[in-house]
Formats: C-alpha cells, structure tokens, sequence
C-alpha cells in the first residue's frame, strides 16, 4: 500500500524543493494515466486499489492538470514559500491556468 505523503511545514523559504508535493504531482501523473488507460474505471476503483478515500485520490489526480509552468516550478523548487500540498489541496482549482496561478501565488504569466 502507498503512503501518503507527508509534508514538514517548518520550511519557508522559496527555492526548495517540496519532496512531499513532488511526490504527489507524479504520482497525479502516474494514475491519470491508469485511469486514461482503463486500469481503473472509477476514482472509487482507483481509490479502493490504493487504500485511500475518493476524494484524497482525487485531490491527487487533480496535481495533473496544474499548469506546465506550475508543475515546473514544483519540480525546481521553484514554488512560493507557502505553498504546500496542503494548501494545493484546499485551493479551489479552475481548469484555467490563470487562476491557478493567482490561487496558488504564482506570478501572472503575459
């Protein structure tokens, strides 16, 4: 069974890399594509597979859609200060790269 991962949140400084964020933004990536595939037919599936509840495999799954440039920035250590996955998962989240920016603290890009 998977872990979940577990975040420290005495680190504040911009430029480091989020071990726990990064792990969750890939494994996003990793069961978005089961899913795409058929692996799973369901969050409820995937979730029972995994041993988590619907809505944190799905606070999971949604790290996939972030914006190019934010998952980057994650990657890099890159992201504001205060970001953590925490508050990744408590910030109402569009579709619309702009306004994951402005919720998530990034600068607007042109």
């Amino acid at each position: 069974m998977l872990r979940r991962p577990v975040e420290r949140t005495d680190d504040n400084g911009a430029g480091q890399r989020n071990e726990a964020l990064i792990r969750a933004v890939a494994l996003g990536h990793d069961w978005r594509r089961k899913m795409e595939r058929g692996i799973y037919p369901s969050i409820r599936a995937l979730a029972d597979a995994k041993g988590f509840s619907d809505s944190y495999a799905w606070k999971i799954i949604r790290l996939a859609y972030l914006a190019p440039d934010i998952i980057e920035a994650i990657l890099d250590g890159r992201q504001p200060a205060h970001l953590i996955l925490h508050k990744v998962n408590a910030a109402q989240l569009s579709g619309d790269w702009r306004s994951q920016r402005r919720a998530l603290g990034f600068s607007e890009k042109s």
